[in-house]
């Protein structure tokens, strides 16, 4: 595909960071239009459009219009989330049918990442790379047939700018250097932007006046655990997103398997998750949350760890792969438990901006996750990508892939220790 649309390696990763800057940097402004508009409507926007730019993909050949399509594909995703989980949200009661709910929601979006990856495989190896957007595009387009109090557009466009500037940077300075001159700039943007964000919603809800309701409430933010959990959920998928990207480039780039033997080694944490899925719940209603979240985080260390030491590249993937692989359960577990610590602090008016503020964190802290540990994988490996024509048993790159490991160690370990602190007093969901 990249060579077909002309997208050079070193900024091949620009095709997932795009992805995740605009379900970051939209996702909160839909679930507040989800809230105050209509989640239904919302989610078949947001699936239309999903629908419509994975259809285009395909036919746009050239770099800039892909970025663009691209984008836009995300644009939809950031709609469908936060407003299908407003949707549960207000259509189950608070206690065990909730809990359940959350689970089967967090089961399935774990098996679906999966399957993806597999499916991703196999349609790559048997079709053309196109299918694997028109499919896509056809389970969207059958999920979409079956499926005025005013919105704050100056929030919404305050903070999307200022989450644009933040991740286009932070993507961007790994593939130009970060002494590019436009690259500081853009971060001050983006922080001022940021707190003329946060100002503008403090005077909104100030105000009190339902015609020009805020986006986030920002006195939310004065109860230090309701922060916290911001905080721990952003570090946990900066961890979780990176380690999977970095054990593919391990298995393909370096160990130089197929699209197909690099799936399969995935399979294991598809299956792990679905299986722990079932005990979750119930688990919820007889263990104290904290123990399940810190199980869940313990894990989310552990994998990246197994990949970060230095364990010979000839020890059989049973050795080591597959207990890493297995330890993704940790998704399964953290989400169902932050997802209903959200949904338990707010009321049921606010759960699509709950919802989308959470999510927002989450992508966010997936692109700046990739985006840190990729500027730590290219400074440790001690060559220029652009001058290597294969990364095949090469030990710098090794030695690049294991520190980036080591980076999504520290950021689960930061979860880890966030949990600990603040959250000991969780008891049953």
């Amino acid at each position: 595909m990249s060579a077909e649309i002309g997208i050079p390696a070193a900024r091949q990763q620009v095709v997932v960071s795009i992805y995740n800057i605009s379900t970051g940097s939209l996702m909160l402004l839909w679930g507040r239009i989800a809230d105050i508009y209509s989640r239904r409507l919302v989610y078949l926007a947001g699936s239309s459009l999903f629908t419509v730019s994975n259809l285009c993909l395909p036919f746009t050949k050239y770099e800039i219009p892909f970025h663009i399509v691209r984008f836009l594909q995300g644009m939809g995703a950031a709609a469908i989330i936060p407003s299908g989980i407003g949707i549960i949200a207000s259509t189950f009661p608070r206690g065990k049918a909730r809990n359940n709910a959350y689970v089967c929601i967090s089961a399935v979006a774990s098996v679906g990442s999966v399957l993806g990856n597999i499916f991703g495989g196999v349609i790559g190896s048997l079709l053309s790379w196109e299918w694997v957007f028109w499919i896509p595009a056809i389970l969207a387009a059958v999920a979409t047939v079956l499926a005025y109090f005013g919105v704050d557009w100056i929030g919404g466009v305050l903070v999307s700018s200022s989450l644009v500037l933040l991740l286009a940077a932070f993507t961007q300075a790994n593939v130009i250097g970060w002494s590019t001159p436009w690259i500081p700039p853009l971060i001050v943007g983006s922080v001022l932007l940021l707190a003329a964000f946060c100002f503008w919603q403090h005077r909104l809800e100030k105000l009190n006046d339902r015609a020009k309701e805020p986006l986030v409430r920002v006195s939310m933010f004065r109860n230090l655990q309701f922060s916290a959990l911001f905080v721990l959920v952003g570090c946990f998928y900066a961890s979780f997103n990176s380690f999977l990207v970095f054990v593919t480039f391990f298995y393909q780039d370096y160990l130089a398997l197929g699209e197909i033997d690099t799936t399969l080694r995935f399979l294991p944490a598809g299956i792990a998750g679905f299986l722990i899925s079932f005990a979750v719940s119930p688990a919820l209603s007889r263990i104290r949350a904290f123990y399940i979240l810190v199980l869940g985080l313990a894990c989310s260390v552990i994998s990246p760890f197994i990949m970060a030491v230095p364990i010979p590249p000839s020890t059989s993937y049973w050795a080591y792969g597959f207990p890493a692989m297995c330890l993704c359960l940790s998704i399964e577990v953290v989400w169902p438990v932050v997802s209903l610590l959200i949904a338990a602090r707010l009321s049921t008016a606010d759960q699509g901006m709950g919802s989308g503020l959470l999510q927002s964190v989450n992508n966010v802290g997936r692109a700046l996750g990739l985006a840190i540990a990729t500027a730590v994988q290219t400074k440790t490996q001690g060559f220029d990508e652009a001058d290597v024509d294969t990364f095949e048993g090469s030990a710098g790159f090794l030695y690049g892939v294991r520190a980036a490991q080591w980076t999504n160690v520290g950021l689960a370990a930061t979860a880890l220790c966030i949990a600990v602190a603040f959250f000991r007093d969780l008891g049953r969901a």
